[in-house]
């Protein structure tokens, strides 16, 4: 007897799973400037924000901006963004970076599913949400100092003014720079210089979260 692979009877049936948001499991930090750090578990994440679950205080609000370390097994990722939503639970926070991520977390999933043909399904699937998605790592933005510190001494500081020290770290002009430039006048060490300077910008939070994220880039 001659079986016909093609006819709808012997096609096995799969269903259409939503990959728009995806659960998993991992540890997020965030930090907001001059509030300090706070810690919680990822819930879930889809291409352009996060659900994190935490006991979140009464001072993080709504479009509050700060950076969140995401870590998912062993691998690490940075990003900067704000509070989107905020309940008893947790809060929902907009990821910059979060096309990355994304990616990484339903590679994972990927290739766990039981079959050939589910992983392939899912590549697709996942594939057209990345497609159909405007995020900001297409129109890829990394914050300033001046926008993390909201000084608004952009217009008159060597670090946003001066073109010599362009795209260092991916910022404008001396954006993401500040801490290796002399006569800054950085809310934390306005014209400082030298060793005093450097020891001003160690402690700094902007500094701090931008070594974190340089560095997270290799691991």
């Amino acid at each position: 007897m001659t079986v016909n692979v093609d006819s709808p009877a012997t096609q096995p049936h799969f269903e259409k799973r939503d990959f728009s948001r995806i659960h998993c499991d991992g540890e997020v930090t965030f930090h907001f400037s001059g509030l300090g750090q706070f810690t919680g578990q990822v819930f879930d994440l889809s291409p352009t924000a996060g659900y994190f679950r935490f006991e979140a205080p009464a001072k993080l609000e709504k479009n509050l901006e700060g950076s969140a370390t995401v870590r998912v097994g062993e691998k690490m990722f940075v990003s900067y963004g704000s509070i989107i939503r905020k309940d008893a639970s947790g809060i929902a926070f907009q990821l910059r970076d979060g096309m990355r991520i994304f990616k990484y977390v339903s590679k994972l999933i990927q290739q766990a599913e039981s079959s050939p043909i589910s992983r392939i399904l899912m590549g697709q699937q996942v594939n057209q949400i990345l497609e159909t998605t405007i995020t900001n790592e297409q129109v890829h933005h990394k914050i300033n100092c001046w926008e993390f510190k909201k000084c608004g001494k952009e217009g008159e500081c060597i670090a946003g003014t001066s073109t010599e020290y362009n795209g260092r770290f991916g910022g404008k002009n001396g954006g993401r720079y500040c801490a290796y430039i002399e006569g800054t006048i950085c809310l934390d060490a306005p014209g400082a210089k030298g060793l005093d300077k450097m020891a001003v910008c160690l402690k700094c939070d902007f500094y701090q979260i931008l070594m974190e994220e340089i560095f997270s880039a290799s691991r």
